[in-house]
């Protein structure tokens, strides 16, 4: 330039700033994009550890969800009473109710119901109750009957507190 110009000085400007010209991402799914492209484009030891952590700790999360599941979606007697309301085609409130009106005390003041009395659902959750420990068969004057838990007979009586379908609109 100053041979061009036939001068004796230019004054040459300053170099700008490297920082100020590098491309910044704008939102952190850009930085997430670009720390995948240098993951896979130029991997470091840094970038291994931390996608191996991550991994892990996600991997962690996901076992305690999954462990966790059953507790915060109910106990497993619920679900085999939803089971056994679906066998015989009712709503939950409509089956416990036939359930319990068919229940009657024993002298020690016990839940019990004949099995001649029950249908297919009321059957079948009667049998995983016996294979649970929750139920006992009892034989008594030539007569069988499903001895309940008091345990299973008050989560009976409590599943028909919270409010859902109206009793009256089930057929009798």
């Amino acid at each position: 330039m100053t041979e061009a110009l036939h001068t004796a000085k230019i004054e040459r400007p300053q170099v700008p700033a490297y920082a100020d010209f590098v491309d910044r991402s704008v939102t952190s799914q850009e930085d997430l994009l670009v720390a995948f492209q240098e993951l896979f484009t130029a991997p470091t030891p840094r970038h291994v550890f931390s996608f191996a952590l991550a991994a892990f700790i996600d991997l962690i999360v996901f076992l305690l969800a999954f462990a966790s599941g059953p507790h915060f979606f109910g106990s497993s007697e619920r679900s085999w009473i939803a089971a056994s309301a679906a066998l015989d085609g009712l709503d939950e409130q409509i089956f416990v109710r036939g359930f319990l009106t068919k229940l009657t005390p024993t002298l020690r003041g016990m839940a019990r119901v004949e099995p001649d009395k029950l249908t297919v659902g009321e059957q079948q959750l009667c049998l995983v109750l016996v294979s649970k420990g929750l139920a006992l068969v009892q034989d008594e004057d030539g007569r069988r009957f499903y001895l309940l838990d008091h345990t299973i007979h008050e989560l009976l009586l409590e599943s028909l507190s919270t409010r859902g379908l109206p009793l009256r609109a089930a057929a009798v």
